[in-house]
């Protein structure tokens, strides 16, 4: 199971019930839920241990989801993977505000370590 999360601008973070709840992989899921498959933006990456990546509700699927969600985010922190449904393009800004720094600065300053001790992984 994927912990779940829903993020509004007025009401922050609150845990909800699986955004995934079908069989596989959240990114096997994502075309039967009405999402691209393919993450835009994707900021971050796999190797620094973090990784945020947003998948925009299709235009040929309903507008919102059964929760009301227009973007899923798939939130990669070490070996856990969290999911957080977003409602509308102004709380999803409100969301990437909030976690770009952190994700750019974990990425930035992994690489910087690696480039500085010549460790790959």
């Amino acid at each position: 199971m994927i912990e779940s999360f829903e993020f509004t601008r007025l009401g922050g973070w609150r845990v909800i019930d699986d955004i995934c709840p079908g069989e596989g992989s959240l990114e096997s899921q994502l075309t039967d839920l009405g999402f691209d498959n393919i993450p835009k933006p994707d900021i971050g990456d796999e190797d620094c241990g973090m990784r945020v990546q947003v998948f925009c509700r299709l235009p040929e699927a309903d507008l919102v989801s059964e929760r009301g969600h227009a973007y899923l985010i798939k939130v990669e922190m070490g070996i856990r993977l969290n999911a957080v449904g977003v409602p509308n393009l102004p709380d999803l800004l409100a969301l990437l505000a909030e976690v770009t720094p952190l994700v750019t600065t974990i990425s930035l300053d992994y690489h910087r370590q690696a480039e500085d001790t010549g460790w790959t992984k």
